[in-house]
C-alpha cells in the first residue's frame, strides 16, 4: 500500500478492504474484526481510516470486483469464439 501511495503522489481519506483479507486483519484473537499492527501503524503514520465492505456486499467493493468481472467476461467471450470449452490438457504451452 505504501507504493501505491507514493506512486499516486498523496492520500486518500479512507481505504476499504473486502472481508477476508488477513494481511490488514487480525485473525486469531479478534476473528478478523481488529486491524493487525503493522496495518493500524501504517494507516496512523499516513492519517488514513480504515473502512471494511459489508459481508456478502461484493458489490461495495466495485473497483476490484468490476475488474473480476471484465476478466471472467472476455475468457467467455474468447472461449464462445473458440468454438468449444473444452481442453485437451492442462499442460501450458511452452512448458
Amino acid at each position: 500500500m505504501q507504493n501505491a501511495l507514493w506512486a499516486l503522489g498523496g492520500v486518500p481519506e479512507v481505504v476499504r478492504s473486502d472481508n477476508t483479507s488477513a494481511a490488514t486483519h487480525e485473525m486469531k484473537r479478534s476473528r478478523g474484526r481488529a486491524l493487525n499492527a503493522n496495518y493500524a501503524a501504517l494507516l496512523e503514520h499516513y492519517g488514513l481510516r480504515s473502512t471494511r465492505i459489508n459481508p456478502g456486499k461484493s458489490h461495495e467493493n466495485g473497483v476490484a470486483e468490476h475488474a473480476h468481472y471484465r476478466l471472467k467476461d472476455a475468457v467467455d467471450q474468447a472461449l464462445i469464439m473458440r468454438g468449444s470449452r473444452d481442453f485437451h490438457s492442462v499442460t501450458l504451452r511452452g512448458h
